[in-house]
């Protein structure tokens, strides 16, 4: 949409900015959005007149933001995240109690570009008041997660498991990674488990995000997860899926597992459906290590499928 903007005028751009005035520089932005923003930017570093712009915009925007369109505004906004202004966190509070949709998404990027820990508290307190007013839903943006993330904001991890569930975007999985690793994990098989073994079987599963569970078994990779937590066992689902990355990432994940739970994790296996069983083999058939063989000879002993006895056979001969 901005790259569009610069449809609307046909005016000829300056080839020089020396001696244009900000107010002069910030109208250029305004009015022809990506094809000037980075000269303008160079210009103004150059000349030290970062700080200078970027009280100018918040004067401007606290004054008169109404009366900017859309475009115009987003264009003035994407100069001012780069300007590095001290009262960013007011310009966030500010933008927020705008009703258009990109505005209020453009206000949560510039807390994210934007981090410090006066913008840090503006958050807390914006969704402290969007929670008490029962507006929840409102902060089910992409955007908030990353706020979040970038300034470290503490208290809402139950913010962004809900964000997770309702929108199945990868940008809160990543949040609740950062700001909560260790408690994340549960959640986290939680969420895996919505995705039924008949969507495991085809390519793409309708119930969860694929981006999403890729950004959860790589996390699973470096997070302990107990195997006693009650959905440990849908990483054996994962793992004989027909998407090649989920099933190589899970299949990775219980491989950490076998030395120290072998006996448990084989006595979990060995209760799935016999197919499940036979498909896992053939899997842990194609990338035998020591350690998957002794699992598989401890399987052999734990479940009663011939045709899985079978095939055990078959593979770790």
């Amino acid at each position: 949409m901005v790259g569009c903007a610069t449809l609307w005028r046909a005016d000829s751009l300056p080839k020089d900015y020396q001696g244009l005035s900000v107010e002069e520089l910030v109208a250029l932005v305004r009015d022809h959005g990506v094809r000037v923003i980075r000269k303008v930017y160079l210009h103004l570093r150059q000349t030290d007149q970062l700080p200078e712009a970027g009280r100018y915009i918040f004067q401007q925007i606290d004054k008169q933001r109404e009366v900017y369109e859309t475009v115009a505004l987003i264009n003035v906004l994407h100069l001012y995240q780069l300007t590095g202004d001290r009262q960013a966190h007011r310009m966030f509070v500010k933008l927020l109690t705008e009703k258009r949709r990109a505005v209020t998404e453009l206000a949560w990027q510039v807390a994210t570009i934007m981090p410090s820990p006066a913008m840090a508290r503006a958050i807390a307190g914006a969704i402290s008041g969007a929670i008490e007013g029962g507006r929840e839903k409102s902060l089910f943006l992409p955007q908030v997660a990353s706020a979040v993330t970038a300034n470290q904001v503490e208290g809402v991890y139950t913010l962004l498991r809900a964000g997770l569930n309702y929108t199945h975007h990868e940008s809160f999985a990543q949040a609740m990674a950062t700001t909560a690793p260790k408690r994340a994990t549960s959640d986290f098989v939680a969420y895996l488990s919505r995705a039924s073994i008949d969507e495991l079987r085809q390519q793409s599963p309708t119930s969860v995000n694929v981006y999403v569970c890729l950004v959860i078994l790589r996390h699973l990779e470096r997070q302990t997860l107990s195997p006693h937590d009650r959905n440990f066992a849908v990483l054996f689902w994962y793992a004989i899926s027909r998407n090649p990355d989920l099933s190589e990432l899970a299949s990775r994940i219980l491989e950490g597992y076998y030395g120290k739970h072998t006996d448990s994790l084989a006595q979990m296996l060995a209760r799935l459906p016999y197919w499940a069983q036979f498909a896992f083999v053939g899997n842990v058939g194609r990338r035998l290590t020591p350690v998957s063989r002794q699992f598989l000879v401890v399987l052999q002993q734990k479940t009663s499928g011939v045709d899985v006895i079978d095939e055990i056979n078959q593979v770790i001969r």
